[in-house]
């Protein structure tokens, strides 16, 4: 620590003659390595107070992390948690999204149960002490990799040589529901829907002029579609001809 007094060069313009008797101007007094602000130590306190507020600072560690929260890609409608893991003494937390405070988020772990498009965003945390503050490395929530699903509707039960020749196609985050908007048809058709195996199988399906129902049966709910696996696609069919009269149908995995 080292102090100057009130007619140091740094200090002309805070305290022009000597300092008023019993006070010191924190403009004055330089603690090397110690963030005076932080700390709490202020214009115009007593050296008494000064010195209290010091020796609060005798053990006083500087912050560091050791653990960076981690990007990941999700999906519309998941949950995100991003931690950090920090050293120090006395330390406080706030979270930032694309560089703006997130309001309420000042804890080692930021969550949100539900997000939306907006979440898909740039997120660090600043860590703080009365010895300084760290930010940390920038975590990147961003959408899951889309692939393509295809629908159409036929004359009959046969699985299509080629899905990708249906007539429909839609993006779906991977993990998602799929919401296949099928055209009008006034003629009864079997329904169908194709996507990679990779996605989770669905196991619901509801269109709003019809019923919904379930893969398999149970004692309340007739089989209204399944499915078969062709290649690299799991192939949807409903289990008879049906109308759709424009209304998309959402094949689920709950």
């Amino acid at each position: 620590m080292s102090c100057k007094n009130c007619q140091d060069p740094r200090c002309l313009g805070h305290f022009p003659g000597n300092c008023p008797q019993g006070k010191i101007s924190t403009s004055c007094v330089f603690f090397d390595g110690i963030n005076t602000p932080s700390a709490g130590i202020t214009s115009g306190m007593t050296l008494t107070e000064i010195i209290v507020k010091m020796a609060g600072l005798i053990s006083c560690v500087s912050p560091s992390i050791t653990v960076q929260p981690v990007s990941a890609q999700k999906a519309v409608g998941d949950p995100i948690s991003l931690t950090v893991v920090a050293g120090g003494t006395g330390l406080s937390y706030q979270w930032y999204k694309n560089g703006a405070i997130i309001p309420g988020a000042q804890s080692a772990t930021y969550s949100k149960s539900v997000i939306d498009a907006s979440d898909f965003a740039n997120y660090f945390v600043k860590v703080t002490n009365a010895c300084g503050n760290i930010d940390s490395q920038v975590a990147v929530i961003s959408a899951s990799p889309v692939t393509v699903a295809y629908f159409g509707v036929q004359a009959d039960d046969s699985l299509p040589p080629d899905p990708t020749t249906l007539g429909g196609s839609i993006g779906i985050q991977t993990g998602q529901s799929v919401e296949a908007d099928y055209t009008s048809n006034t003629t009864p058709s079997y329904l169908l829907m194709a996507e990679p195996i990779t996605e989770p199988v669905k196991t619901k399906w509801k269109v709003t002029e019809l019923n919904q129902g379930n893969i398999g049966t149970d004692s309340s709910t007739q089989e209204l579609f399944y499915y078969v696996v062709q290649g690299s696609y799991r192939i949807y069919l409903t289990t008879y001809k049906t109308i759709v009269v424009d209304a998309p149908v959402v094949f689920s995995a709950n």
